[in-house]
Parts: C-alpha cells; sequence; structure tokens
C-alpha cells in the first residue's frame, strides 16, 4: 500500500539535557542523546572540546597525585617517582620540593589548611608545605597511638585539622590553628560504636547547610559500608559537639571520591553519583537518590577515580577507569557528555583541574587538556540523536538537514566550521554509514560568529536517527550546534 507524499520539516534541538543510556533508542527525549562525545554541554547549544595539548613526562613510577592549590600563590603539586613537584602553570618547569624524609609511596591525599598544604599517604611521614619554601617539611604533630604511616585523608573543620588512619574508626584533631609541622598534640576520637554495619572510617569531609539566616558548617563521616554519620559543633572535645543525623548510601568507591558542588557534596559511590543532600532526612528528593548519574547507566558504578570540578565552567569531570573515558557532567543542567581521547590499555588515572586546563595522567606521563582551546585532529566528535517517527509511523525519506550553529575564531588563522552527518534508521546504526560533509567559508577572527550549513545523507525509514561523527582538524574553529531543521518527505508504499 502506499499514501501521499508530503513534505515535512522539523526542529531537532541540541541535546542540552546530555546522555540518556537507559531509555529505550525511541523513547528519548529530542534534548537528550545516545551518543555524546566531546562536546560540552551549555543552556544554549554544544560546543567541541579540544583534546589533548601537550604531554609532561615525569621519572619511572606512575603519577600518585594531582592537586592544586592556592595559598597565597596559585600551583598544582605532582607525586611520581617518590618525590613531590610543583608547576605555576600547566606549561611550567617542574620543581622538586621533595624534602631528605625518604618516600616509599606516590598516593598522596593533600588538602588546604591555614594557609598551607597538608600531605598523607598512609606510608609515609606525613609532609608539610607552605607554597613557597624550597622543599616540604615533616608533619610533627604527636597523639597517644598516633602512627605516620597509618594517616590518611586530611581535612580542615572550623580552624583544626582533622586526620584519618588506614582502616580504623578512629581519626584525629589537632590544636586550633596548628597544621602539623610546627608540633602540637593530636587527640584521638573513635566513632566505631556508631556504625551499625561496622565497616571503618572511608571518608570525612565538611559539608556547608543552610539553617535558615546562616549557614552551618558540618562534619561528616562516611564508613566502607556506606553508613553515614553527620556531626556538628565546635569540635569534638567542646559542649557544642554533638551527632546531628544519620544515614546509609552504597559503599564510596575510595577515600578521596567526593566533590563539593555549590552547598551540596557529591559522593562517587558503587551506584553511581549521590548527593548527600538527597540521603539526610527532611532532603529527600522525588527522584530516586541517585538521579546524578542514573542515565549514564553503570558507567561510574566501578573504579577508584574521584570527581573534580572547574572553578570558571559549570563542569564536573571523573575517570570511568573500565573504559578510561572521562564523563562530564554540566551539573547547572544535570546533562552527561564524555571525552574519549584517551582510551587504550594503559588508561588514565589522576585527574585536576588547573588553570581552565585538565591535568591527566596515564602512567608517568602528565596531559593537558585545555577546556578553552580549539578542537584537536586526534578526537571524534560525536552526536547520535535519538530515533524519531515525528509522531507518525510512515515511512520518512531525508531531504536536507540545516545545521544552525556559531564557531569561535580566535585565532592567528583564519578557521572553519565542518558538520559531517549521515542517517541511522530504524534502530539500526550502519556499519558503514553514507556519510556527507559542508564546509563553511574560512572566518575570521571573531568571538563568535553564526554559521547555517546545510547537508543532506540518505536515509529513508519510519524511524531515523541523526548522526553527526567527525575528526576534528587544524582548520576547525570552537564549533557550538544549537540544533538543526530536519527536511523530509513521509508517505509513500510502507
Amino acid at each position: 500500500m502506499s499514501k501521499p507524499r508530503n513534505a515535512r520539516n522539523v526542529f531537532v534541538p541540541p541535546p542540552i539535557d546530555g546522555l540518556n543510556l537507559i531509555a529505550p533508542p525511541t523513547e528519548i527525549k529530542a534534548t537528550e542523546a545516545r551518543q555524546l562525545d566531546n562536546y560540552f554541554i551549555y543552556d544554549y547549544g554544544i560546543t567541541q572540546g579540544s583534546g589533548i595539548q601537550g604531554v609532561e613526562t615525569y621519572s619511572a613510577g606512575n603519577i600518585g597525585m594531582i592537586y592544586t592549590y592556592d595559598v597565597g600563590n596559585r600551583g598544582c603539586l605532582i607525586a611520581a617517582g617518590q618525590k613531590l613537584y610543583s608547576i605555576s602553570s600547566p606549561t611550567g618547569s617542574k620543581t622538586d620540593r621533595t624534602n631528605a624524609t625518604a618516600v616509599s609511596s606516590n598516593a598522596w591525599i593533600a588538602c588546604q589548611f591555614n594557609n598551607k598544604v597538608v600531605l598523607v599517604n598512609g606510608a609515609d611521614t606525613p609532609r608539610v608545605w607552605n607554597g613557597t619554601a624550597a622543599s616540604v617539611s615533616d608533619f610533627t604533630g604527636t597523639g597517644s597511638g598516633m602512627v605516620y604511616q597509618n594517616l590518611k585523608m586530611p581535612l580542615g573543620y572550623k580552624g583544626r585539622l582533622y586526620l584519618m588512619e588506614e582502616n580504623a574508626t578512629y581519626f584525629w584533631y589537632g590544636p586550633l590553628g596548628f597544621a602539623g609541622d610546627a608540633g602540637g598534640t593530636w587527640t584521638q576520637v573513635d566513632v566505631g560504636s556508631f556504625f551499625e554495619s561496622g565497616g571503618y572510617i572511608l571518608q570525612m569531609f565538611t559539608w556547608t547547610v543552610n539553617q535558615g539566616l546562616s549557614n552551618e558548617d558540618l562534619l561528616v563521616i562516611i564508613s566502607s559500608r556506606g553508613e553515614i554519620l553527620i556531626y556538628q559543633g565546635d569540635y569534638p572535645g567542646s559542649s557544642t559537639w554533638g551527632l546531628l543525623a544519620r544515614g546509609k548510601i552504597p559503599a564510596p568507591v575510595n577515600t578521596q571520591s567526593f566533590v563539593k558542588v555549590s552547598n551540596d557534596v557529591y559522593i562517587r559511590t558503587q551506584r553511581g553519583l549521590i548527593p548527600i543532600s538527597s540521603v539526610i532526612q527532611n532532603q529527600q528528593r522525588s527522584d530516586s537518590y541517585y538521579s546524578l548519574s542514573r542515565k549514564i547507566k553503570d558507567e561510574l558504578y566501578n573504579g577508584a577515580g574521584w570527581p573534580v570540578i572547574s572553578d570558571q565552567r559549570p563542569f564536573l569531570f571523573v575517570i570511568d577507569q573500565s573504559t578510561y573515558y572521562v564523563y562530564v557532567l554540566n551539573y547547572e543542567r544535570g546533562a552527561w557528555s564524555r571525552l574519549t581521547f584517551l582510551d587504550d590499555a594503559d588508561g588514565l588515572e589522576q585527574i585536576a583541574v588547573f588553570q581552565d586546563q585538565l591535568m591527566l595522567s596515564r602512567g608517568a606521563d602528565l596531559y593537558r587538556y585545555d577546556l578553552a582551546g580549539s578542537p584537536s585532529s586526534a578526537v571524534s566528535y560525536v552526536w547520535k540523536t535519538p530515533f524519531f517517527d515525528f509522531g507518525k509511523s510512515l515511512v520518512k525519506e531525508s531531504k536536507l538537514i540545516r545545521v544552525l550553529g556559531s564557531v569561535n575564531t580566535l585565532s592567528a588563522s583564519d578557521k572553519t566550521f565542518t558538520i559531517t552527518a549521515s542517517i541511522s534508521k530504524d534502530l539500526e546504526d550502519p556499519s558503514s554509514p553514507s556519510e556527507v560533509t559542508a564546509v563553511s567559508p574560512a572566518l575570521a577572527n571573531s568571538t563568535q560568529t553564526p554559521v547555517v550549513l546545510e547537508v543532506a545523507p540518505p536515509g529513508i525509514g519510519k524511524r531515523l536517527s541523526f548522526v553527526f561523527d567527525r575528526e576534528g582538524a587544524a582548520s576547525d574553529g570552537i564549533a557550538t550546534i544549537q540544533g538543526f531543521d530536519a527536511f523530509f518527505e513521509e508517505g509513500g508504499i510502507y
């Protein structure tokens, strides 16, 4: 049978709600994507990322820490080859800050406290650095039963330094203002009797909660079994100290798998990324408590990577150590995309954001990914839309795609905006798609230039998915896609 063929056009918005890997491909919203690689999501569209801009190789042994600090001067500390190095810019030369005390592990964990950086690794004497001294200093604080080599996870809370101990149910807190490089006596506090499921302290962090007319800093303790204890007060020895709330989540993946975002803390657990605010009494959300990462399925369930955020852009980054992709969350929108530039067997390990550059380690190599950089020839940019029937089950023949966007060409040379498109049909991606490419005229130096490109890839089916997939090139500007008009005919034989 046949139906009259009718010409139609539909506007398809950009995928500003990000990846959806759990819905059937015909049920994904128009503002979501079934694949979105190497794009950053903004309110107005999706913008191409840059790719790796440079690499620095450190001495033998894997890089065990990348930590950005601001203690009067900004910089980044890197642990590699049983040494501690500092850099003052992403492209700056490294300076050895190691002191004479032996180092056996690169797995340092750091925090800023009282304008100093405190470092522990659960194997060696902790270190303290003021950001300017030629080398780090040894921690010299003492406590009855304290074993330096067991200390993990430093943090500051209401003017005091707190330290966890490896596989223990107790923690230590120091005198007011003491970072540990000037002695001081630390006091032990055991909370093991409050853990109903057993286990040990795995994480400690602070959480700022609005209490009506003021904000209150709380101390959060999470066990290896996912039990949450939340304390308020000045410090454990004060009359104001007390247990405020309890909760339970799936176990966090490691000691560092959390990040502060605005007035919340996101925790990477065995069930994905969970905001602490969603599991505490009177702050329950109506949807599932792990909804932050639910739409990317089980991609963040496994692996030891921890999340980091940009201080200039609305993005959270976390490594999936089973695929070595970096998943990117626009935390203002709750929308995910992913970066796929180093997905081989020797994968990514450490991650940090430093001066608008993503710093990533693989073995002894430190890579730079410029969050404001131009597209790279080593990166494949992919956007796959849902499979659309556009409200009717008739056969559709694609005639034209008119892409709307803009391009940033801040460069010494002119840049272009390039689109490569193909059509997938009826829930299937062809192994050899028929791709069509369109390239804009060369665009002169400009902050943002609107662009309209037309491509006409062939495609016939009842449900069509529009696929944009191309390799970056040195001639590319920083392209933003703001949607497209799809022109097609429907009807005929079905």
